[in-house]
């Protein structure tokens, strides 16, 4: 339970905690990486050596890299080097909403569709519906690229602007 962020919700008892890399990610049929953008170079490298050559990673890693802008998928696939097995997971999916079992949408996009519905199927339940999809970078960019619009939203709203200045956001 983390009682700072989702104080009442308890982990299933099929996940396991761990600060070790290794044990993380060594021998898995799927990984998943949920790092800051900045971080995902440095996390794919520190597990690469573990993982197996038809691992699935899952990426729920929003933005660009700073230095190169790639996408949190082509560093993944750069440095694993296996683009048909990154998946990459986007959507309104807000960690504590997901926890509390609130009905939510997704997607699941890869370049290999049979990926992507491996994907799908581990992470679907009755209230948390992945949809596939292989637009990779539509799904990426579109997940980047929100908060930023949600921004302007924001100030609408705090300049007291209508919906109709909201929409021209969009």
């Amino acid at each position: 339970e983390n009682t700072a962020y989702l104080p009442g919700v308890l982990l299933p008892a099929n996940i396991e905690i761990t600060s070790c890399l290794e044990q993380a990610a060594k021998a898995k049929d799927l990984v998943v990486i949920a790092t800051p953008a900045k971080a995902v170079r440095l996390t794919i490298e520190a597990i690469k050596g573990f993982i197996k050559g038809d691992t699935i990673i899952v990426s729920l890693s929003k933005g660009l890299e700073r230095n190169t802008f790639f996408r949190c998928s082509q560093v993944i696939s750069q440095v694993a080097g296996n683009e048909d097995r990154v998946v990459v997971i986007s959507g309104p999916n807000h960690a504590e909403e997901v926890a509390r079992d609130i009905p939510t949408a997704t997607v699941a996009a890869g370049y290999s569709l049979s990926a992507a519905q491996e994907v799908q199927e581990v992470f679907m339940t009755p209230k948390f519906r992945v949809y596939t999809n292989s637009d990779v970078i539509g799904v990426e960019l579109a997940g980047a690229l929100k908060n930023v619009i949600a921004l302007g939203a924001g100030v609408c709203d705090g300049l007291g602007y209508g919906d109709n200045s909201k929409a021209t956001l969009m």
